[in-house]
């Protein structure tokens, strides 16, 4: 879907914000014009790009040139706004058709669940949808993957829409389609350097690697373990970034809100996709941008004469996407994160998070 929608705030946040003051509030009174889906865009066929020199007597053909990835981008653009306008419609399984077409990984889960949330959307929201557009925008195509690793081709885009700052994953499927896979908004913040090398193609960066303050994939667990435990564990592994700082007091913060009606936790669900994607920076380091999920749950407290505490669910929060209950006892959310984070070589730091991006995608009452 790829729309403002859920960017501005990571929807982990706005959405639970929400509930927590319903539920204080319950606390405090103790009790384009639609002619029909029209024909896919053909998709466009990507050469490999020329061959670059990785040493004296060696070269590697990158997956493809940086126009390439630039045209990628405009067609994403175009058929993501098609696809968008068959949501707003109705036009859901049409809406969904389409976006397997541009879209893969997490970032289609989270569209796939904004396409379902647009039933509880208040007439208001409805009308904030309008077509989006990325400008000014660079590509860092990696020349090679890391050797030994079955991982498919990928290139990082910095662009921008309107007042942010948008980090994008394209990936190269196995029936040779580049999707978008993962996107992060950022606010008054510039992207890390990523180096490049005379022919401008970036170097990707093994997600196993041992030579960086901590391995690229530990980016997940470390991010998780701030927003579960408040960074006691793995999260100690990331600086105290706005991003961090704002995790690593989000349970405290519910708790505080909610007891001694209810009890909220989260817990790390498991990641269907695991993927991790890491670009070399100018200083030494890597870009690095990565999947996770966790589990929200928010558990009535027994109450003085046999009652429960309880959660009230409002008809236009996105979990009543899901669960057809005015409250419920017991919620359940579950969200689909990325993160991106620069980590410094060892010895040289902590890992700064700069970004993440949540969307609900199912809950249970």
């Amino acid at each position: 879907m790829n729309t403002t929608k859920r960017r501005r705030l990571p929807a982990a946040r706005t959405v639970t914000c929400a509930a927590v003051l319903a539920v204080v509030a319950a606390a405090a009174s103790c009790g384009t014009d639609d002619k029909g889906p029209r024909p896919v865009p053909a998709i466009p066929h990507t050469s490999r790009g020329s061959c670059v020199l990785a040493g004296p007597d060696r070269c590697v053909t990158p997956p493809l040139t940086q126009a390439q990835a630039l045209a990628q981008i405009a067609r994403y653009v175009q058929v993501n706004n098609r696809a968008n306008a068959l949501a707003y419609t109705g036009h859901l399984a049409q809406a969904g058709a389409l976006n397997a077409t541009i879209e893969t990984g997490p970032l289609r889960a989270q569209s796939l669940a904004q396409y379902a949330e647009l039933k509880v959307e208040t007439a208001a929201q409805k009308k904030t949808h309008h077509p989006f557009y990325y400008v000014h925008s660079t590509v860092y195509v990696p020349s090679q993957l890391p050797p030994g690793r079955a991982q498919l081709p990928y290139f990082f885009a910095v662009t921008h829409e309107s007042k942010y700052t948008v980090l994008l994953v394209f990936v190269e499927g196995v029936d040779r389609v580049w999707r978008n896979a993962a996107a992060i908004w950022t606010t008054g913040a510039s992207a890390p350097s990523i180096a490049v090398d005379p022919q401008g193609y970036a170097t990707a960066v093994d997600p196993d690697t041992d030579t960086l303050a901590m391995t690229p994939n530990q980016l997940p667990q470390a991010v998780n373990d701030n927003y579960i435990t408040g960074g006691r564990g793995s999260g100690r592994q990331l600086a105290a970034t706005e991003v961090a700082k704002t995790d690593r007091t989000t349970i405290s913060g519910w708790n505080r809100a909610l007891r001694p009606y209810v009890h909220a936790e989260a817990l790390p669900d498991n990641d269907p996709y695991r993927a991790v994607w890491a670009l070399k920076l100018t200083g030494g380091g890597a870009l690095v941008i990565a999947s996770r999920m966790y589990d929200q749950h928010f558990n009535g407290i027994p109450q003085p004469g046999n009652g429960m505490g309880y959660i009230p669910i409002p008809p236009h929060s996105d979990a009543r996407t899901w669960v057809d209950e005015a409250s419920s006892t017991n919620l359940a959310e579950s969200y689909t994160c990325v993160d991106v984070a620069a980590i410094p070589p060892r010895g040289h730091g902590l890992t700064q998070q700069t970004g993440e991006d949540c969307e609900m995608v199912h809950a249970y009452g």
